[in-house]
């Protein structure tokens, strides 16, 4: 299965560009999960604004509903996957 970011990067007529773009909510949330490399499992406020270009309160906000839904953790530091 494709992760949703190699998706957005692909030309696959199927997939809907305006829903991968930074824009979109989905895209954001999709920027946020790839800055989480295999050797960065664990990123500060800081490094996921640095690492995505994001305005730091749409992280914030993003970052606090996906570890709502069970999508990260927080340890009141950092977040991880």
């Amino acid at each position: 299965m494709m992760r949703l970011v190699e998706l957005c990067g692909s030309s696959r007529p199927d997939i809907d560009s305006e829903a991968c773009s930074p824009k979109s909510v989905l895209g954001k949330v999709s920027l946020i999960l790839a800055a989480f490399a295999a050797d960065h499992l664990h990123r500060s406020l800081a490094d996921l604004v640095k690492q995505t270009g994001l305005a730091k309160s749409t992280v914030h906000r993003l970052a606090t509903f996906m570890v709502q839904e069970g999508w990260l953790e927080y340890n009141g530091h950092s977040y991880w996957v």
